[in-house]
């Protein structure tokens, strides 16, 4: 099995994305702390070679439940 060694970003990496995707600082905290916590690993244990496939995900589901993030989701996911 091949060992990588994959780019876990800094909190200043994950605020530019997440403002780009028109979130707020606070989903950006969240999020980072989270996965900081978990030394960036999924549920299984292993390391995520991609946050921000993860951060993606926690995205959508937010604008799944709030009509003025989905308007905005346009641009995200166009």
């Amino acid at each position: 099995m091949e060992n990588r060694n994959p780019h876990y970003p800094t909190m200043k990496e994950v605020i530019i994305y997440f403002n780009q995707k028109g979130f707020e600082n606070e989903d950006t905290e969240l999020f980072f702390k989270e996965f900081n916590k978990k030394n960036w690993q999924n549920s299984k244990g292993r390391p995520l070679n991609n946050w921000r496939a993860k951060a993606n995900d926690r995205m959508w589901k937010k604008q799944k439940n709030n009509p003025y993030l989905r308007s905005k989701g346009t641009l995200m996911f166009n």
